[in-house]
């Protein structure tokens, strides 16, 4: 099954803020979304995760409207890190984790495995039992990370049907060093090695072809190109839509799409 937006429109006070904008996210790929500030990037993911409604269009996930599913059961295999996520309670990191397994009733042993197992895929269990509201903006982003990946860490077998699980991230790399990037890389290819269908924001083109299996270009609301890294990221392309003239060539070590200004 999949995550699927047909023909996403949002006006907003006379203003379109999405444009038609069709996407289809399937497991185990990774789609990522990139374009310039005010393009519609973090609008369009929020309708994908049923935050906001679209003025025209749908969005269905696993065969199903989203605005049809039940909350708790749609976060069964629905996971979204926002761009933003502000907490002011004083809740260890290891608690704010743990809050991703409510919607589960997986016991509390096997909980406290999730959640512990989740701090180490994102090396932040040394925070563990740190108040998340005294941790740095790359360490709080860190333990939301966890957060997101225990909440779907497995596949849910008490559903009568066999669901395919989804996770929606806004910039998950935005506040990390380069080794927290990478490790952020690895954790996205890990989970879509699983079956995870993952669709998230990036502004790093080079960090976005690296990952993508499916590229996503936006402006002003509308989705202008559609493809693999190589089909989108065009000299041409990143021109029109950044308005930056680059050079786009092979990486030798990788055959990734590398861009240099």
């Amino acid at each position: 099954m999949s995550l699927e937006a047909d023909k996403l429109s949002l006006n907003y006070s006379g203003t379109f803020l999405l444009r038609e904008v069709s996407v289809s996210v399937f497991p185990g790929k990774v789609t990522t979304i990139v374009g310039p500030n005010g393009a519609g990037k973090t609008t369009l993911l929020r309708c994908l995760a049923n935050d906001i409604s679209p003025t025209s269009g749908s969005v269905k996930l696993n065969g199903r409207d989203i605005k049809n599913w039940d909350p708790v059961d749609r976060a069964k295999f629905l996971s979204v890190l926002p761009q933003h996520s502000s907490l002011d309670f004083p809740f260890t990191a290891e608690e704010v984790v743990m809050l991703a397994r409510t919607p589960h009733k997986s016991g509390l042993i096997k909980d406290y495995e999730i959640v512990n197992a989740a701090l180490k895929s994102v090396d932040a269990t040394y925070l563990a039992d740190r108040l998340y509201v005294k941790l740095s903006g790359g360490e709080k982003q860190r333990i939301q990370l966890a957060r997101v990946l225990a909440q779907i860490w497995e596949p849910d077998t008490k559903q009568e049907d066999n669901y395919d699980r989804f996770l929606i991230l806004d910039e998950p790399t935005s506040s990390f060093d380069l080794a927290h990037q990478k490790l952020t890389l690895e954790i996205i290819s890990s989970c879509a090695s699983q079956g995870i269908g993952i669709v998230l924001v990036m502004h790093d083109l080079n960090l976005a072809a690296k990952c993508s299996d499916q590229i996503i270009m936006m402006e002003c609301g509308k989705s202008v190109k559609t493809g693999s890294p190589k089909e989108v990221f065009t000299v041409e392309n990143i021109q029109q839509v950044f308005g930056v003239q680059v050079k786009v060539q092979e990486n030798p070590e990788n055959e990734k799409i590398l861009i240099t200004t």
